[in-house]
């Protein structure tokens, strides 16, 4: 398949903290801009808020809302409420929220339901269809979009058998549709 994209896939890292009980560098770099937590908004009244004072937690918390009705997976996964957020703030308090604490649940951010459920039920459409299906789209040699497997940087390294699929969205020069799935008809 022939790829028309920019020749470097790979997106500029940053080095990461070492797991706990580690000594050194972390083998595996993570992408900049790294998936960031924002702050939550502490006051009972917000002006312009959309978010009910009762749905409001403080910083960090790991309880989803309770008008929600969210699973107890949801219920272990940090709840972000990105009301009222400035972002420098944001980013300088959370700094090494995305090495500690990941997932994260981020609420109030202005994207429609309807369209997180459809892009929910494509991406799992996608990971069940068979695999020379998925391997239309796979991650060529030193490239980083794709469907795949975590990076191997090292013949030591621990390999974690978990497929994936990068696609790089932001900033738009970056994004290559070639490697977005045509199968489900709606994923691109």
């Amino acid at each position: 398949m022939k790829r028309a994209c920019r020749p470097s896939q790979r997106p500029s890292t940053t080095p990461a903290r070492s797991p706990r009980g580690t000594s050194g560098r972390r083998s595996m770099p993570i992408p900049w801009p790294p998936m960031r937590g924002v702050m939550l908004c502490r006051r009972s009244t917000c002006p312009g808020c959309s978010t009910p004072s009762s749905r409001r937690r403080s910083p960090l918390s790991s309880d989803p809302p309770a008008s929600t009705g969210a699973s107890s997976r949801s219920a272990t996964t940090p709840f972000h409420d990105s009301c009222h957020v400035i972002r420098q703030q944001a980013e300088k308090s959370l700094e090494t929220f995305d090495v500690l604490f990941l997932p994260l649940q981020l609420v109030n951010h202005g994207v429609d339901g309807g369209l997180l459920g459809q892009t929910k039920a494509d991406v799992a459409e996608f990971f069940g269809l068979p695999p020379e299906e998925k391997s239309a789209v796979a991650i060529p040699p030193n490239g980083m979009q794709g469907f795949g497997h975590h990076f191997v940087f090292s013949k030591e390294q621990k390999l974690d058998w978990v497929d994936l699929l990068f696609l790089a969205t932001r900033p738009a020069q970056e994004r290559c549709l070639d490697f977005w799935p045509t199968k489900p008809s709606t994923f691109r």
